[in-house]
């Protein structure tokens, strides 16, 4: 049995109450299925969550006990010098720790969707997280602190492994993306 030293969970589909700054789940029955998991897989871990105002996204992440961040973000830093506040990413999709070696970013990415307004909504969560990236990436190197970039990025390496590309036989819906390969011949 393995027992990794870090854990990242995305799309953990739990939400918080609204000005709730300790990232409870707001539902009791999560509440009792995350008692019931650190009682038994996720004895000897600690965690803390990044949860949304809506059950739709929300992340957690899990350190071996005794092992803790020095620092922890649930959103984008501007200023990575200041204190971390309680704020968080509207969704819970952030997730950034800092630990003695590196920064670790993990990220729960919005899907493409199948409109146009969750195609520019992508669009501009990928634009917003490569320029904190670059910026990160250069306050983390002035520290010797190498940077990592994981999570759920919700991408495909072949445009006809998307499930609502027309490429992909199974969807019968279309699909809202303007870089359709498929529309193009």
């Amino acid at each position: 049995r393995r027992r990794p030293d870090l854990l990242f969970l995305s799309e953990v589909k739990m939400a918080r109450e609204r000005g709730d700054v300790s990232h409870c789940p707001k539902e009791e029955g999560d509440r009792r299925r995350i008692l019931r998991a650190e009682s038994t897989c996720l004895a000897g871990y600690e965690c803390t969550f990044a949860l949304g105002l809506k059950r739709a996204a929300g992340s957690a992440v899990l350190w071996r006990d005794g092992s803790a961040p020095r620092r922890l973000w649930r959103y984008l830093p501007d200023d990575l010098d200041a204190p971390p506040s309680d704020a968080c990413d509207e969704d819970g999709r952030v997730l950034l720790t800092e630990w003695p070696s590196l920064l670790l970013l993990h990220t729960y990415s919005p899907n493409v969707g199948q409109t146009p307004e969750s195609y520019r909504r992508r669009t501009n969560w990928d634009a917003r997280v490569a320029e904190w990236a670059e910026h990160a990436a250069s306050w983390a190197s002035a520290r010797g602190l190498a940077v990592v970039y994981m999570g759920d990025l919700n991408c495909a390496p072949q445009h006809e492994d998307v499930t609502w590309c027309r490429c992909n036989p199974k969807n019968r819906r279309g699909c809202a993306c303007p870089l359709d390969a498929c529309a193009q011949g």
